[in-house]
């Protein structure tokens, strides 16, 4: 095998292609994944990631944002000029969360955004749910969804957080409006056109996990784009929203920048296509 491969014992396993200028950073990540049964490949830089893709065909690629020389967004925009790679799913992963280099990666064509340290048991779901059925990707890079007018409810029991998330979002000039009940947030959903649901966990009438479920029972929001917002930020509790279908997770105290980039990534995500079940 060539340096920085990993193949599966049996035939059929899902390519990925792991590009980080960190050794230590891909080996851990690339042991994980392999032990999970994929075939991994590794690239230490821009250059030598496009070279492997030039000789290999990846079903999906982990692009670090921050390496020396060619970054990351500036390998993203060499994969989408490639023909024969233009619709590979391209996942990003980056220390930090500003929201506009996250605009800049999805406008060129990633499939999604993950902020080190990664969790696991999330990549791999996440790496799951771009291999089930990857977006339908144009030739061109996209244009995002402009935030300006998106219709956001915010379902939250304190009435504070709910008032306040709610002025930093119009701040940015989304259209946000609030509930402070399980109960309620169900009549608004279903009733009203919504683009996006913040949802919080722990609620006294009906849970966020129970709201989410319904969501995604009902034919009419099964696409609907949901983000979780709680103050727990445990693996088994992500984990539960990431399986019952949230399209993210966002903890309390909540960091505006970074759910601003999360909203960002749920929208372009159902501009691209349908919404990615994992079952």
């Amino acid at each position: 095998m060539r340096h920085g491969e990993s193949r599966p014992a049996g035939g059929g396993a899902k390519s990925i292609l792991l590009v980080d200028d960190d050794e230590l950073n891909l080996q851990v990540v690339a042991r994980r994944l392999f032990q999970d049964g994929y075939y991994v490949a590794t690239a230490s830089s821009g250059p030598a990631a496009l070279e492997t893709m030039n000789r290999q065909r990846f079903d999906l690629v982990l692009l670090d944002l921050e390496m020396p020389g060619m970054d990351g967004l500036e390998t993203l925009k060499r994969i989408r000029a490639l023909s024969s790679r233009r619709e590979t799913p391209v996942i990003m992963l980056s220390a930090h969360n500003q929201n506009s280099a996250i605009r800049s990666c999805l406008v060129h064509g990633a499939a999604d955004y993950l902020v080190k340290p990664l969790v696991m048991p999330l990549v791999r779901a996440r790496i799951e749910r771009h291999l089930a059925a990857p977006a339908a990707r144009t030739d061109e890079p996209g244009t995002l969804e402009t935030e300006r007018d998106v219709r956001i409810l915010i379902v939250d029991d304190d009435d504070l957080s709910c008032r306040l998330l709610a002025s930093q979002l119009k701040s940015r000039g989304y259209a946000p409006s609030t509930v402070t009940s399980g109960k309620a947030a169900l009549e608004r959903i279903g009733r009203d056109d919504l683009d996006l649901v913040l949802l919080d966990i722990g609620m006294p009438d009906v849970t966020g996990n129970d709201i989410l479920r319904s969501i995604r029972a009902d034919a009419r929001t099964k696409k609907l784009p949901v983000i979780m917002v709680t103050a727990s930020n445990d693996v088994p509790t992500m984990l539960s929203c990431v399986d019952e279908g949230a399209d993210g997770y966002v903890t309390k105290p909540v960091d505006i920048a970074y759910l601003h980039a999360c909203i960002l990534s749920s929208l372009e995500a159902k501009r691209r296509g349908p919404r990615l079940d994992l079952d």
